[in-house]
């Protein structure tokens, strides 16, 4: 009879720790919601949505820029370097 008396507590804590977690996660995930909209209400919301605009171009349609991207980056970085 212990055995079942035991099982039962360990379930019983288990599920508070599932509980606990669960609310933590909520509170995460509230957090970054209003993160999110804060950044949203900020003066730069059309750059979030000309980030997925030039997303959607390079993997649609301009796929072969996108292959160039990394070499402009690097070739950029090269010629700051160069400028002191």
């Amino acid at each position: 009879m212990n055995s079942l008396a035991d099982r039962k507590l360990l379930l019983i804590r288990q599920a508070q720790i599932y509980r606990e977690l669960v609310t933590l996660e909520s509170d995460n995930l509230s957090a970054s919601i209003d993160n999110t909209r804060a950044q949203f209400r900020s003066t730069r919301w059309w750059l979030f949505g000309g980030l997925a605009c030039v997303g959607w171009l390079l993997s649609t349609k301009l796929s072969g820029l996108a292959k160039w991207v990394p070499t402009a980056l690097a070739a950029a970085r090269y010629a700051q370097r160069l400028r002191g």
